[in-house]
């Protein structure tokens, strides 16, 4: 486990307002998506190739453009990536690739997402060679695609309470910023159900989180972020 570090062209989390809306055929943001997938995919991941990782980020990129999603894009996973190298925390080689392709298949309000962007996962790593000495446990990879559908669950395995506290790190972001990518989820999901059904869902999710007692799972982000958290989901709320 290592605290990561990319070599990203733009602040993804600052720019997010502007982005959002302007993510297809956007070369900086493509470039530095298949870039430093690649390069995880070959020093952390154990691809031997990087022709062959190149190909799987590149592959990835467009998979997840193609959604037409306004929230779960590309711009979503290096907002994340870069809010995890931002604020030193660390992740193993699995976390990486979750983080990476875990958003891969995503059709609105579908109940199979996750399970096809396991299967997307298990797919991408079975063509290409890997160096046996340090190549990623794609099972564990998989496990933790499908945990990412249970943001709701009280209990799940400890092994990803990371991974999901980075899925919902835009909730500590600033103010402003946390309502653009609200808004992305509002605009991804009115495409296929009603706005009241829509905000009927948004407010029961929110009140849910503030319910239970715990916005965030791992000890290190209950310390450092869940008031904020709290804070804006409140907000949010009014």
């Amino acid at each position: 486990m290592h605290n990561c570090s990319f070599n990203f062209a733009h602040n993804y989390i600052e720019l997010y307002p502007v982005l959002k809306n302007r993510i297809k055929d956007n070369t900086s943001l493509f470039n530095d998506f298949w870039c430093n997938f690649a390069l995880c995919l070959t020093q952390r991941c154990g691809v031997k190739y990087f022709e062959a990782a190149e190909a799987i980020a590149q592959k990835t990129f467009f998979t997840m453009n193609n959604n037409n999603g306004h929230y779960h894009t590309p711009l979503h996973v290096l907002a994340l990536l870069m809010f995890a190298a931002r604020n030193d925390i660390p992740l193993t080689a699995e976390d990486e690739c979750i983080l990476w392709l875990h958003d891969v298949v995503n059709v609105p309000l579908a109940t199979w997402n996750e399970v096809r962007s396991a299967n997307f996962a298990e797919s991408v790593f079975s063509s290409c060679e890997m160096d046996e000495k340090y190549s990623v446990d794609v099972s564990m990879v998989q496990e933790g695609i499908l945990t990412t559908a249970h943001h709701m669950d009280t209990e799940i395995n400890k092994t990803f309470w990371t991974i999901m506290d980075l899925d919902l790190c835009h909730f500590v972001w600033r103010l402003e910023l946390f309502k653009a990518a609200d808004e992305a989820v509002k605009n991804e999901l009115t495409s296929v159900i009603p706005l009241e059904q829509y905000e009927k869902g948004r407010k029961d999710f929110f009140q849910h989180l503030l319910a239970r007692g715990f916005i965030y799972r791992n000890p290190n982000f209950k310390i450092r972020f869940e008031e904020q958290a709290i804070k804006n989901i409140k907000l949010l709320l009014l």
